[in-house]
């Protein structure tokens, strides 16, 4: 039982929570500088004055809004960003996913925190980050850049990466042949590199009800094949994966299930 003194500071509580109109005023001033993909802009869940309450999904798996910030949460980013990938691929990925869906945090956001080292130390930090902005997995990404060399993968980085994935977070693995051979170690796959020249077709059975299906349906090929535009081919994709653009047999966005999580190569 509460005694009176708890009592008097649960009314004390209740008394102070703030009026419609200071939320009102409070969220304008949150977010009016909000430039969603500008490099700078703050993440709309930084600062907040008031504890955001856990997130909620609704049927159709959007997530709802929170009733103390007017907005749905924004997703909690770790972005590998050692020496084994430069600065251009990370500032790069880091736009990408600020305008990949509504639910990415914009470009140099505090939401999206480097690590500088792939040990096993470093990724099991993120596999157990608890930061009270992300109060849900679903919301938990590890994104690999481009790399431009070979990182060493230890076994238990390795594990990491699965358990990682296994409890329902998403690895997405941006361009590059490396990142292909990169995702074979870790996750015992077979996948092959293959190039085939764009442009790069949606894929009609499995991009809608994805965040592909509002994209372009068809997408150029950059010529560049050594950085990035190498795809996977197709048959090689392990069971239970999907390409959403491709070319002659030739993906360069997919999605591999793993465990209750994915791992995504674009």
């Amino acid at each position: 039982a509460l005694g009176a003194g708890s009592k008097q500071g649960l009314a004390a509580a209740k008394e102070e929570e703030p009026t419609e109109a200071e939320k009102a005023q409070w969220f304008y001033e949150w977010t009016k500088d909000y430039k969603p993909g500008e490099p700078g802009s703050p993440g709309l869940h930084e600062g907040t004055e008031w504890p955001v309450s856990t997130p909620k999904m609704n049927e159709d798996f959007t997530w709802q809004i929170d009733p103390a910030t007017g907005v749905p949460p924004k997703a909690c980013i770790f972005m590998y960003a050692g020496v084994h990938a430069g600065k251009g691929a990370i500032q790069g990925a880091e736009r990408a996913l600020a305008l990949a869906t509504p639910l990415m945090p914009p470009a140099a956001s505090r939401q999206i925190k480097h690590i500088d080292s792939l040990s096993p130390s470093e990724v099991r930090g993120v596999l157990w980050d608890d930061d009270a902005l992300n109060p849900i997995q679903q919301t938990n990404f590890l994104v690999i850049p481009a790399l431009h060399d070979y990182p060493t993968i230890a076994k238990e980085t390795a594990w990491s990466f699965r358990d990682f994935c296994e409890h329902g977070r998403t690895v997405v693995f941006l361009g590059g042949v490396i990142n292909i051979y990169v995702m074979n170690e870790i996750f015992g796959w077979k996948l092959e590199p293959f190039y085939q020249p764009g442009p790069y077709v949606w894929n009609d059975h499995y991009s809608p009800g994805t965040p592909f299906e509002h994209l372009p349906k068809k997408l150029p090929d950059t010529g560049n094949t050594r950085m990035g535009m190498t795809g996977v081919a197709i048959g090689s994709i392990p069971p239970g994966g999907a390409s959403f653009f491709d070319s002659n047999a030739a993906s360069v966005a997919l999605c591999v299930p793993v465990g209750s999580g994915k791992v995504q190569p674009i």
